[in-house]
């Protein structure tokens, strides 16, 4: 968390640009998801939940340098994918997690003879500053998944629902009635519009995300100041966020207010 303050803090000094990667903010559905909410077509936020699902450290003799909090940090699943959770939901929201109540758990005890000390998995309840109530669970060790972040806005009017491994679509639940908004630029909202690189019916997705950020990246270190661009300052919030995790589950899943100063 020091470290991340420190480049926060250097950059900002230096008037450099310094970005992070939270990539999934560049989907148009997300742009689309922000854009409806700031709107007010949820009514009032009444819960948050979702998950980030992966598979690829499940087997007993998978290995990968994450696992070893010596090289990876003192967490890793929440650290590497619960981060771009909290961080997508605050984006859309535009409401920050206040405080947390979390629980670890590592499945793979040992790993190629050696011990792991970093969690496969973990569960946290939360509440924001507006007073919303959330959920979240982020799991390495979930078959068949592989990079399944859900994120699901309830609200008195309407909810959304975005899922990553079906990012041209955005699910609107109502009382009445539910539909499926599919990625179209002569249907999005200016922000989505945005971000959106290629015709309706073709398939945009993670890479095309990826290819955004780094563009947006380029146009501040130019002089220009795109929306929604993560910058060092996201990335050190990103891990208070994470040591809010930690110290809650260290203290038997207590409250832990988040730092948002």
């Amino acid at each position: 968390m020091q470290d991340a303050a420190g480049l926060h803090a250097a950059a900002f000094e230096a008037e450099l640009v310094g970005t992070v990667p939270f990539v999934y903010r560049y989907h148009p559905m997300v742009r689309e998801l922000r854009s409806r909410i700031a709107a007010g077509d949820a009514g009032v936020i009444t819960s948050l939940h979702g998950s980030y699902l992966q598979d690829w450290l499940a087997g007993a003799d998978d290995q990968n340098w994450r696992v070893d909090d010596s090289t990876g940090g003192p967490s890793r699943t929440f650290a590497d994918i619960g981060s771009h959770w909290c961080d997508l939901t605050e984006f859309v929201t535009g409401d920050r997690i206040a405080a947390i109540s979390a629980q670890l758990r590592t499945v793979r005890g040992q790993r190629g003879g050696v011990e792991v000390r970093t969690e496969d998995l973990a569960t946290a309840q939360f509440r924001t500053e507006a007073g919303v109530v959330g959920t979240i669970v982020v799991s390495q060790v979930a078959a068949g998944r592989k990079n399944r972040l859900y994120l699901e806005v309830s609200g008195t009017e309407s909810s959304f629902g975005f899922d990553q491994e079906d990012p041209d679509r955005l699910w609107v639940g109502r009382r009445t009635a539910s539909q499926l908004l599919t990625r179209d630029p002569e249907t999005l909202s200016p922000p989505a519009a945005r971000v959106n690189r290629l015709p309706a019916g073709h398939a945009q997705g993670y890479q095309d995300a990826f290819d955004s950020f780094v563009a947006d990246s380029y146009a501040a270190v130019l002089g220009d100041h795109p929306d929604g661009l993560p910058d060092f300052a996201a990335g050190a919030r990103s891990a208070r966020v994470v040591d809010a995790v930690l110290r809650s589950a260290a203290n038997d899943s207590a409250w832990i207010t988040v730092d948002n100063s």
